[in-house]
């Protein structure tokens, strides 16, 4: 039975050689190709008819499909390429075509190992078909492979624009950003499809860590700091470490780069309520303060960074001391003020201004001891032409408000010590001497003053209280004839001075002084009466 198959096919052959009708002709050649594959299971002699037919009709589309199904069965790959490719061009439906077109870029990937033939074939169904998922699934991982971005890109972008599932939208706009800014260095294309991404996913914490590092390459500092505010709406509370890392850095972006003060101290007051102890938040809002004249503000923020433990030496001081002129000056607080220059004093013993501020604020209390410690130490600081009037302020405190004159007479002794001439010091001094009877302190006191005098009279007057001391009170007649004399000499011919020598002179049985000193009266007497008077004492 085979063998006359076999005859039947030769018969059919050689007829359809002989005929000049080409469909007549055709159709033999297709009962003999089907005798032989369906009859004899001869797939290449089949082949060979196809083949023929396709020679006298290169678009035969049974013989086309037909040379499909041999080659595909034979792994003929290369051959069902030209086959494929034939029947594209011979068929009239879309969906056909697509589908011919779809297994010709498979095969050419798949099985010829040949990508970039494949791309085409892949690409000429999306000419029928632009968004045909199939075909876009497979130029996405043809043109990935093959690092072909732009291409890629495009493909992506009819992905993402053709999606059904939001979620699937949201993957692809994230592989157009990678892809627009890893690939493509378009940056801003980048900026905008990450923001595409927060459109339907605003919590979308990659996305927003994109947009702020391309905000910030880009030098867009305002939508930097805007897509840090969005960060922390998202974090609502959690994660605070994050928190405090955007606090910081929209601090310094408001601060520095958008000059924006109330901005800046309203993030760096939001990082020290999550680390209230943080050492650049501290720093930037002294300055922010201390240029933006809220003092209350300013005071508040000085004492954090006092007790912050993050400043010393000079830094430290110098907070102190604003704090304390604060304190003293815009904002009185005494107490405050006197706790603020005590601790610039311990940082700085030396500080006068300190010290002064202490001063005035303790008088301005009635702290008078505290007044007095505080003048002891500014004696010791002040220059040499300014310690005398220190020690005289310090005596009189003293003197009249603690009601202590041997400690005030110590005091007015050291002004005297610096300046010898200071004749309220002399004056407090002598009071203080004579109420306490301290009579040879007042001598030597008295002693000391009569050489600053210059009139005559002061001095003779002076030599006379010291003469009456030493007579009266230290009942030394020597000395007070010494200082009777002096008197005497500064206003030769006083009867009265006179007098007084003459008496402590008999007293004391010094007469040859007491016919020297008659001898000087005599010489300058001018009254005649008061000279015969003399004389005859003489």
């Amino acid at each position: 039975e085979t063998a006359e198959y076999g005859r039947f096919k030769e018969v059919l052959l050689a007829v359809a050689i002989r005929l000049d009708d080409g469909q007549r002709k055709v159709a033999l050649w297709h009962k003999a190709a089907g005798t032989v594959l369906e009859k004899q299971g001869d797939r290449d002699q089949a082949v060979r008819i196809y083949e023929l037919i396709l020679h006298e009709e290169p678009t035969d589309l049974p013989a086309l499909q037909a040379l499909d199904k041999l080659y595909t069965s034979q792994n003929r790959w290369a051959e069902l390429e030209i086959c494929l490719e034939r029947q594209v061009d011979a068929i009239d439906f879309d969906d056909d075509k697509i589908a011919l077109l779809l297994r010709l870029g498979t095969t050419l990937r798949d099985l010829l190992a040949r990508p970039q033939d494949a791309m085409v074939a892949f690409a000429r169904v999306l000419e029928i078909h632009d968004t045909h998922d199939v075909a876009l699934v497979a130029l996405n991982t043809l043109y990935r492979e093959g690092e072909h971005w732009a291409e890629l890109f495009e493909i992506v972008r009819k992905q993402a624009d053709t999606a059904t599932d939001d979620q699937r939208r949201l993957d692809h706009y994230r592989d157009l950003a990678e892809i627009a800014e890893g690939r493509l260095e378009r940056q801003k294309d980048a900026l905008q499809l990450w923001e595409d991404v927060l459109s339907g996913a605003p919590s979308d914490l990659d996305a927003l860590h994109n947009v702020q590092r391309l905000q910030a390459l880009e030098g867009n500092f305002a939508g930097l700091a805007e897509a840090y505010d969005r960060e922390l709406m998202v974090l609502a509370g959690e994660d605070l470490d994050r928190a405090a890392e955007l606090y910081r850095e929209l601090g310094r972006i408001q601060g520095s780069q958008l000059d924006d003060s109330f901005k800046a101290q309203e993030a760096w007051n939001k990082l020290l309520e999550l680390q209230d102890n943080d050492d650049e938040a501290l720093r930037a809002l002294l300055v922010i303060h201390d240029e933006s004249g809220n003092l209350e503000a300013q005071a508040a923020i000085l004492e954090k960074a006092v007790a912050s433990g993050h400043f010393e030496g000079d830094d430290l001081r110098g907070l102190w001391e604003q704090l304390a002129r604060l304190s003293t000056e815009s904002l009185p607080n005494s107490e405050k003020a006197i706790w603020a220059w005590g601790k610039v004093r311990e940082l700085d013993p030396q500080n006068l201004e300190a010290v002064e501020a202490l001063e005035q604020l303790h008088t301005d209390s009635g702290a008078w001891a505290a007044v007095v410690a505080t003048l002891t130490i500014k004696a010791g600081l002040v220059a040499a032409g300014q310690a005398a009037s220190v020690w005289m302020a310090l005596g009189e405190a003293q003197q009249f408000q603690l009601g202590d004159p041997s400690a005030a007479a110590v005091a007015y002794e050291k002004v005297l010590e610096l300046q010898p001439s200071h004749v309220d010091a002399y004056e407090r001094l002598d009071g203080i001497y004579t109420d306490q009877e301290r009579w040879a302190e007042l001598s030597g006191l008295l002693d000391k003053r009569v050489g600053f005098l210059a009139r005559a009279e002061d001095k003779r007057d002076l030599y006379v209280r010291l003469a009456e001391l030493h007579e009266q009170r230290l009942t030394d007649l020597a000395t007070a004839l010494v200082y009777y004399q002096a008197a005497h000499r500064e206003k030769p011919g006083d009867l009265d001075v006179l007098g007084a020598f003459e008496r402590v002179a008999i007293a004391t049985t010094s007469w040859a002084d007491l016919h020297d000193e008659y001898a000087v009266a005599l010489a300058a007497i001018v009254d005649d009466r008061d000279k015969i008077d003399v004389g005859l004492r003489n």
